[in-house]
């Protein structure tokens, strides 16, 4: 019996001994590894920076040397770190927007006798309400500016026409109209706000 646990202790001696040594193996490789990537990282470091300038670290070097570069246009084609062409400073022509002109830019055009006579409609009613998805408009006028059934409006946003509605629902205050999709300009929303007008031919 006492031979029996000797056995025993000596197996878990020599256990104990191979996994301690196992651990100091694999911890002693790590600190090596982490020891060898450090020193290339700093041989790295030295070699992006210019002499007399280690101590800094690369990425101010680089920037440093790139300022360096761009002052003076040195380098060569094959370099990272080349200059580009000069960038010139002259001016950028003004920037030309359809419909606005501030001062420095170019005017508008003109306004044509249509864009004119639309512009000079009076406005009858304002959009309150559009219900895109059921392609309807609530104006804000109704029975009390005399609106009925089946007339037909337009809808004015400055000195154009974005859709036309034919008013088909009437109460005191307020009237409902179904937007005719045809009428609406691609690329364009009637917005809250809008004007409401007399219908007019469209433009020729």
């Amino acid at each position: 019996m006492k031979l029996s646990h000797l056995a025993l202790f000596l197996t878990l001696l020599v256990l104990l001994a191979i996994t301690s040594w196992t651990a100091w193996d694999s911890h002693r490789d790590a600190v090596q590894a982490r020891h060898e990537l450090e020193a290339a990282q700093r041989r790295d470091m030295v070699t992006l920076q210019p002499p007399g300038q280690v101590g800094r670290t690369a990425l101010e070097a680089e920037r440093d040397l790139i300022a360096k570069q761009m002052a003076t246009g040195t380098g060569t084609a094959s370099s990272p770190y080349v200059a580009g062409p000069a960038i010139s400073t002259r001016p950028l022509p003004p920037v030309t927007v359809p419909g606005y002109s501030a001062p420095g830019m170019n005017s508008p055009p003109p306004m044509t006798q249509w864009e004119k006579k639309v512009l000079s409609l009076p406005a009858l009613a304002k959009v309150k309400d559009y219900q895109r998805d059921y392609g309807f408009v609530v104006i804000d006028a109704g029975a009390n500016r005399g609106l009925r059934n089946e007339q037909r409006f337009a809808i004015r946003r400055y000195n154009a026409i974005v859709g036309r509605i034919t008013i088909h629902d009437v109460d005191r205050v307020t009237a409902v109209g179904d937007l005719e999709s045809r009428s609406v300009p691609q690329g364009v929303l009637v917005e809250v706000g809008d004007d409401v007008v007399q219908d007019v031919a469209p433009e020729q």
